[in-house]
């Protein structure tokens, strides 16, 4: 559990990781998104676009760690998919974007495979 525990954490820690990367490296796009508005149809403005869904992307990391730490520490443990599909969203993103945080999805989803455990069957959720 203190693994799966871990994992929770540096979910947590990547999702603000993410959110600190976008402020950081797109501080103007964002504040632009902020006071005008992302463009209209007709003239989207592209940075400001891609400032929103990264940072939605980033608040969407934090549901994310937030469940894992609600799931271990109700259940103990954390449902198996998490495992397989971390895996592969680090590999397919990383391949995809090279220099990028993807990769950082990697750890969690082996540490999730190999160190999940399920209770015997017979004992109450």
């Amino acid at each position: 559990m203190k693994k799966l525990k871990m994992c929770a954490w540096y979910l947590l820690f990547m999702a603000a990781l993410h959110s600190a990367v976008g402020v950081i490296m797109h501080f103007n796009p964002l504040v632009a998104v902020i006071l005008d508005g992302a463009g209209t149809v007709a003239q989207p403005h592209l940075d400001r676009l891609a400032i929103l869904w990264f940072m939605f992307s980033g608040a969407l990391m934090f549901v994310v760690a937030f469940f894992a730490l609600w799931s271990v520490n109700q259940t103990g443990t954390m449902p198996r998919f998490l495992g397989y599909t971390f895996l592969i969203f680090g590999i397919g993103g990383g391949l995809i974007l090279p220099v990028s945080g993807f990769w950082l999805y990697i750890p969690v989803g082996l540490t999730l495979l190999f160190h999940h455990h399920r209770k015997p069957a017979g004992q109450p959720a």
